[in-house]
Formats: C-alpha cells, structure tokens, sequence
C-alpha cells in the first residue's frame, strides 16, 4: 500500500506532483475557504478524486479481498483506495468523510477528526 499525500492541511499542494486526473478534482476544492459549504461540483470532485484512489489500487493488483484495519471506523475493510494521514490508515469511506469535513473547517486536524469518529461525534454534516 503506498501513502497518498496529494494534497496537505498546510495548503502546499500545488507543489506535490499528482498523477493525471487527480490534479483538477484535487484543485477544485483545495482553494475553499474553512467553514465554507462545498458546492456540488466540489462534492463530486472529492468523491470522484477517491473513486481514482481504488481504481487505481485495483488496476495495481491490490485485491479487494484482502482487508485493513480503518483507525476512523474501526473496521476491517477492502484495501483498495486507503489513504495514509500522518499516522492513520483510513478506509476510503472515511477518507472521503474526512476530506469533506477538513473543506468545510469541521475537522481541522486527521487528529480530531479520527477521535470525532472513534467516539461517536461526527463533525456536522459528516456521516459516521
């Protein structure tokens, strides 16, 4: 499993390389200003940048069968598409629910956000 950073909190994501078609769905949400609503169109480019995260854990030959720990869910879940924050491994389900709550400044930090999760407080707006 390799570690995605293709965009950082310290807002230096410009400067990352990042695979093609990942580099317009990342900057269509990394310019919205905290505690801000995400536009749909920000909301799909999130969702479709993780759906890339898996497709291309598939197409590397990461099986599907073979399951990982999420420290968000608490969970056993498929490997394809789970993303490294810092210390964390998060499936991609809460990946997403992070990167949704970091846009809308309900989770500054992966760290509030994985005990948020771990305890049952879900930022506003964010499943659990």
């Amino acid at each position: 499993m390799r570690t995605k950073r293709y965009w950082l909190d310290t807002g230096d994501a410009a400067q990352q390389p990042l695979p093609s078609g990942i580099a317009d769905a990342v900057t269509a949400w990394i310019v919205l200003p905290p505690s801000s609503d995400p536009t749909p169109a920000q909301l799909a480019a999130i969702e479709a940048t993780m759906r890339l995260f898996v497709e291309d854990d598939l197409a590397s030959g990461v099986s599907p069968r073979r399951k990982i720990f999420c420290d968000a869910c608490h969970q056993a879940r498929p490997m394809p598409g789970f993303v490294r924050y810092d210390r964390y491994l998060l499936c991609n389900p809460c990946a997403t629910d992070y990167e949704v709550a970091r846009i809308r400044g309900v989770a500054l930090t992966i760290d509030q956000f994985v005990h948020d999760r771990s305890f049952g407080a879900a930022p506003e707006g964010v499943s659990v």
